[in-house]
């Protein structure tokens, strides 16, 4: 494929938002909106990789902050997305790009969406008590009224969420009340698009959405969510929580990452009143990270002597 094929043309440039496309002639196209985490470069965009590996058109909308899309930019986007034309467009989104994918995806010509763990709004008047952690981003200049309504979504929308995790499965509801389908994989936390991964499956995921064989594609993405490190991290954690200490300890003993290890050991030492083996693990933890501010904290608590320098101390 030529290397030019590749470079994204940028439509749009504003103050909140970026818009590239790239064409290559394929049947299928991915509008998809970012991270909030992303920021703006004019080539870098949600899912850019694998439409080059499955050789689908792309149509990325990527933030420079995270805005959540705001109606005062989005609205102009509009007639530059619809303009184009060309092949069947999926919206693809996970968190704030979820959001994206359901509130936009219809406007800008999307009659099928996959969000991951998506937002239906940040407004806090809207949330409450329910979910706080994207409270910081509200401003109601740009998000007042940014719920999503059933005539913004595409025909055929689905909500991968995870039921156990408090926060995200309030906005599921609300968009499973908007006509959004929700799709349960449990023990993911809010890394649902993890489920997706892998270029081959994704391109079957999508095959699936398309074709409306939701029972294919439920089966598939449980299936691909067991491959997950998070999935085993998040059913180690439940298992805790909910005293299925033999469990936990079979679910820890597959996860590879030695600070995820010894952190959940620690928890389950905690768990079965065993303060010398939660000490144990935390220090171990400590060492896989040497900078993890929570990992300090909790041997701090345990009366262990942790001396850190503070200019390597981040949040965990």
């Amino acid at each position: 494929m030529p290397v030019e094929q590749n470079v994204p043309r940028v439509l749009f440039d504003g103050q909140h938002l970026q818009l590239l496309h790239v064409a290559r002639g394929g049947s299928l196209r991915l509008l998809t909106f970012d991270i909030m985490h992303a920021r703006a470069n004019g080539r870098n965009a949600f899912a850019k990789v694998l439409c080059e590996r499955l050789g689908y058109d792309l149509l990325a909308i990527v933030p420079k902050h995270p805005c959540w899309y705001p109606a005062t930019e989005m609205q102009r986007i509009v007639p530059i997305c619809l303009a184009l034309g060309g092949p069947l467009t999926v919206a693809y989104g996970a968190s704030m790009g979820g959001y994206g994918a359901l509130r936009w995806g219809r406007a800008l010509g999307a009659d099928h969406a996959l969000a991951c763990s998506p937002q239906d709004s940040i407004d806090p008047t809207v949330t409450g008590a329910h979910d706080q952690r994207y409270a910081r981003h509200f401003r109601a200049d740009l998000h007042r009224g940014m719920e999503v309504d059933a005539e913004n979504l595409p025909a055929t929308s689905i909500v991968l969420h995870d039921p156990h995790f408090r926060q995200d499965r309030f906005h599921a509801e609300r968009l499973k009340a908007a006509g959004a389908k929700l799709l349960a994989l449990p023990h993911m936390g809010h890394r649902t698009v993890e489920a997706v991964a892998g270029s081959a499956n994704a391109a079957r995921v999508f095959q699936d959405l398309l074709a409306g064989d939701l029972s294919s594609l439920r089966r598939r993405l449980l299936a691909r969510r067991k491959e997950s490190q998070s999935y085993r991290l998040h059913l180690a954690s439940h298992a805790i929580q909910h005293g299925r200490h033999a469990t936990a300890e079979r679910v820890v003993s597959t996860v590879t990452d030695p600070w995820s290890y010894h952190r959940l050991m620690a928890r389950l030492a905690a768990a079965r009143q065993d303060a010398a083996t939660e000490a144990l693990h935390y220090q171990q933890a400590l060492a896989a990270k040497p900078g993890c501010k929570l990992t300090r904290l909790r041997l701090e608590r345990l009366g262990q002597d942790v001396t850190l320098s503070s200019a390597t101390v981040i949040q965990a």
